[in-house]
C-alpha cells in the first residue's frame, strides 16, 4: 500500500497538468517525461508484471577456445524491448539464446536468469534489430529479424550449431554460425544462399540488380550487406 502511495505520488507530481501549470517543460521534454513515466511504471510493478510468467533458464555449460558464445551478439544484458502477453515492454534487459533459441530476461532487481515463455512473445527488439514472427508467410514459428521492408522485405533466421572437437583428451566447442537470409516478395518467401539466387529472384530487373550485387567472393564475405544493398535499391529505384 505505501509503495502504491509513492507510486501515485510520483505520477502525480510528474503530470502533464502540473509540468504544464509550472511551465518548465517544452513539449519534446514532456513526452520524453511522459515516456520515462511509463517505463518506471512497468518496472516498479516488476513484481506483479506479466513480464515474471516464465521459467528457470537452465544454462548450459560450453568450454570454447574462440571465447565464442551461444547469444546473438553477446552473453551480456542488452538493452531492448518485447511485446510479451500482449503488452509493451522497453528499456529492459535480455538475451538471445540462438542456439536453444530461447528468450531471457530477469524479474526486477533480480539477478536470476528467467526464460520467456516462447508462445506468449510477439516481438522483441535486441540492439536496433527487429524480430518478428512470419506464420503466414515461413509457414513456421520462429522469429525472424527484419532487416529491409517496404515492396520487398528481407529477414535473417539466426542461429548457431555445436560441434564438439577433442583435442589432447579435451572437449572443446565451437559455435557454427547457421545464419539463413530470406526474401519475401508478392507473397513468396524463398531462401537466398548466393548471389545466383537473388538474380533469379528478381529476374524481370536482373541487370539492374546484378549492377548492386558484388562479385561471388565479396558476397561471401559478407552477404548480409549486399543483400541488404540489393533489397534496397529494388524497393528505392524499382518498386516505387
Amino acid at each position: 500500500m505505501k509503495a502504491l502511495v509513492i507510486l501515485i505520488s510520483i505520477f502525480g507530481f510528474f503530470s502533464p497538468q502540473v509540468l504544464a501549470q509550472n511551465g518548465t517543460l517544452d513539449s519534446a521534454s514532456l513526452a520524453h517525461a511522459m515516456k520515462e513515466q511509463r517505463i518506471f511504471y512497468q518496472n516498479a510493478v516488476g513484481a506483479n508484471s506479466s513480464l515474471n510468467n516464465g521459467s528457470l533458464y537452465k544454462e548450459q555449460i560450453y568450454r570454447t577456445r574462440t571465447g565464442d558464445v551461444p547469444y546473438y551478439l553477446s552473453d551480456d544484458w542488452m538493452e531492448g524491448s518485447i511485446v510479451y502477453g500482449g503488452q509493451l515492454f522497453e528499456q529492459i534487459d535480455l538475451q538471445y539464446d540462438i542456439v536453444g533459441n530461447k528468450i531471457i530476461s530477469h524479474p526486477f532487481y533480480s539477478l536470476i536468469k528467467m526464460e520467456l515463455v516462447y508462445e506468449r512473445i510477439e516481438r522483441f527488439n535486441l540492439q536496433g534489430h527487429t524480430f518478428v514472427r512470419l506464420r503466414e508467410l515461413a509457414k513456421d514459428n520462429n522469429f525472424y529479424d527484419q532487416l529491409v521492408t517496404g515492396s520487398a522485405m528481407l529477414y535473417a533466421f539466426r542461429k548457431k550449431e555445436v560441434l564438439e572437437e577433442l583435442s589432447s583428451g579435451t572437449v572443446a566447442h565451437l559455435f557454427v554460425d547457421k545464419t539463413k537470409y530470406f526474401i519475401a516478395w508478392d507473397g513468396k518467401f524463398i531462401e537466398v544462399k548466393n548471389r545466383r539466387d537473388v538474380l533469379k529472384f528478381f529476374s524481370a530487373n536482373k541487370t539492374q540488380i546484378k549492377r548492386q550485387l558484388p562479385g561471388g567472393g565479396s558476397f561471401r564475405k559478407d552477404p548480409e550487406g549486399s543483400l541488404k544493398k540489393s533489397v534496397l535499391y529494388y524497393n528505392q529505384h524499382i518498386a516505387r
